[in-house]
């Protein structure tokens, strides 16, 4: 394997784990969020975000009256899978395909199979914290923060053979 393959293959992998780590980072907020602080939620959306939720989609204007009726809930998530979608070229933040399989219960009701998949994307912030100072002035610093590109949720039947 010549030079250029090998770091070639060294660039995919890094973003194959850094794909990873945000992919988990982003499923571990999301869920503490749609379980525990359902009014957040909306947050992780802007308003090009496309939803699909059992088969039917839901306009952006729409979304906080889903979240509200949709009784409180607990999710408990058997797989996660992440791949960065670089079908645009190497990105240090592409979009990032998740899919997630597990269960969901809701107030009252027994655990149900979910499968949920979203395309992620990242938007550059600009935070300002007293870490980043030069002549005892507060910096800005650039950081990226994922966003819902595409969110399809469906509720899974069990199939008995």
């Amino acid at each position: 394997m010549n030079n250029d393959a090998r770091q070639d293959k060294q660039n995919k992998d890094t973003l194959v784990s850094l794909s990873d780590l945000g992919a988990s980072k982003f499923i571990d907020v999301y869920y503490k969020v749609m379980d525990y602080s359902r009014n957040q939620v909306t947050n992780f959306y802007r308003p090009t975000s496309k939803v699909k939720w059992n088969g039917s989609e839901i306009a952006q204007n729409q979304l906080q009256q889903l979240w509200q009726k949709v009784p409180g809930s607990h999710h408990q998530l058997i797989s996660v899978n992440a791949q960065p979608i670089t079908v645009l070229g190497m990105s240090p933040t592409p979009p990032i395909l998740i899919t997630v399989n597990g269960k969901v219960s809701y107030l009252g009701s027994k655990p149900t199979f979910f499968s949920q998949t979203f395309v992620i994307g990242a938007e550059q912030v600009t935070n300002i914290n007293n870490n980043n100072q030069q002549n005892g002035q507060q910096q800005p610093a650039q950081s990226a923060q994922y966003y819902i590109i595409s969110d399809i949720f469906r509720l899974q039947q069990e199939v008995t053979l």
